[in-house]
């Protein structure tokens, strides 16, 4: 009777030890950043001891227990940057202030010229320069040009600009064309005053009336220029160009060492005609005859 029981407690300890290792495999996973407990495993085997034997022994059961360590799982942290904000500072003009943009450009070829010195108030910069000037009237003076370079006219410039407004001067230049004397001659059209291209031009000596060179106006800004010899030229058109009048009137000129001298020719166009009004002709009055008192 007594191994009876002992055979029916082994075999329930055994199904009771089953089902733990059962609920054990299929126990869900653990959630993320959350400690699973341990599991505790029993395994209980049965020993029948020695046939027909009275002795009242223990039970002839070993039980092994195996524990496996909680398993952690951290989920790692991300941390975001914090934002990066920009600013940006705009100086403003002093209050009560203008602008002035001074530039010069090549009388010839109309392209800017860096370099010109020009005095703006008690500003020097230059060119292109930007200076702020109080507002109202201001003046540029040209205090030094460029090295071959010469003013073509004034070298002075003056106006108003208003508060916060920007006013433009702009200087004119012209380039000598090469070290040594000539001469550089502007063909224009009388009327218009626009420049013409085509015009040849030859030199005559002064003293002899020798051919001391030749050019012949050409480009949008109908120019010529010679390399001649110092002295006195008397300067003669003779070709036109296309739809002018030939002028055949000598202009003397005199070459200076070291320097090239200018001169502007205007021509007419062959089909030009003068205006006549005759509202505003003035009648002739008649000669009176006889002795007058």
């Amino acid at each position: 009777m007594q191994r009876t029981i002992r055979r029916l407690l082994s075999a329930f300890l055994g199904v009771i030890g089953t089902l733990i290792l059962i609920a054990a495999v299929v126990s869900p996973a653990a959630p993320a950043d959350t400690t699973v407990p341990p599991t505790t495993t029993t395994t209980v085997q049965e020993d029948t001891g020695t046939p027909d034997s009275g002795t009242a022994d223990a039970p002839g059961t070993t039980t092994t227990t195996t524990t496996t360590p909680p398993t952690t799982t951290t989920t790692p942290t991300t941390t975001t940057p914090p934002p990066t904000t920009t600013t940006t500072t705009t100086t403003k003009p002093p209050a009560g202030t203008a602008t002035v943009v001074v530039t010069a450009v090549d009388a010839n070829t109309a392209q800017p010229v860096a370099g010109v010195v020009v005095s703006v108030g008690s500003t020097r910069a230059a060119t292109p320069a930007t200076v702020t000037v109080p507002a109202g009237r201001f003046g540029v003076t040209v205090v030094d040009v460029p090295a071959r370079y010469r003013l073509d006219g004034h070298g002075f410039r003056s106006g108003d600009v208003a508060v916060g407004q920007t006013a433009q001067v702009s200087f004119r230049l012209v380039k000598q064309p090469a070290a040594g004397s000539g001469l550089v001659v502007h063909k224009k059209d009388r009327i218009s005053g626009e420049p013409l291209a085509g015009a040849n031009f030859v030199l005559l000596r002064c003293h002899d009336g020798a051919v001391g060179g030749s050019l012949t106006t050409a480009g949008h800004d109908g120019i010529g220029t010679v390399a001649v010899a110092p002295g006195c030229y008397d300067v003669v058109e003779r070709t036109a160009p296309a739809g002018y009048l030939l002028d055949r009137t000598p202009r003397r000129v005199e070459v200076p060492r070291g320097w090239f001298t200018e001169l502007t020719v205007y021509d007419l166009p062959v089909d030009y005609v003068v205006p006549r009004d005759p509202g505003k002709r003035v009648p002739i009055q008649s000669i009176p005859s006889g002795r007058v008192s």
